[in-house]
């Protein structure tokens, strides 16, 4: 008498794996792939990590980033305060951004002649 597949129980391990690729923004159809399951199951049993895993993982890397760049890393600082100033462009809106943009762009090489 078969009884069918047993039931599916996440470990640790695999948690911590799907709050991982969810912060890497892999596909909910790929992550399930990667445990072999269903979509479905996938939503059943890690349905916290699918939500609040990304969050979870950027926070700690970005508090990682931080203090490495706080400690003297050159690198991590540029990408520091580059995250900062994209974050400050995404509070601009599309027109506010462009005009941004424009002020800050270079004359093309013909500027001086549209003068004369």
């Amino acid at each position: 008498m078969s009884r069918g597949r047993p039931q599916f129980q996440p470990t640790p391990e695999q948690r911590s794996q799907c709050a991982i690729l969810s912060a890497g923004r892999v596909a909910e159809a790929d992550i399930a792939a990667v445990f072999g399951i269903t979509r479905p199951t996938l939503h059943k049993h890690f349905a916290a990590e699918l939500t609040q895993g990304a969050a979870q993982r950027n926070a700690a890397v970005l508090l990682a980033l931080y203090e490495t760049a706080v400690a003297g890393n050159v690198a991590a600082a540029r990408t520091w305060l580059a995250r900062q100033a994209d974050q400050q462009g995404a509070l601009l809106g599309k027109k506010a951004r462009q005009r941004a943009d424009a002020a800050e762009a270079p004359p093309p090489e013909w500027a001086d002649l549209l003068r004369h």
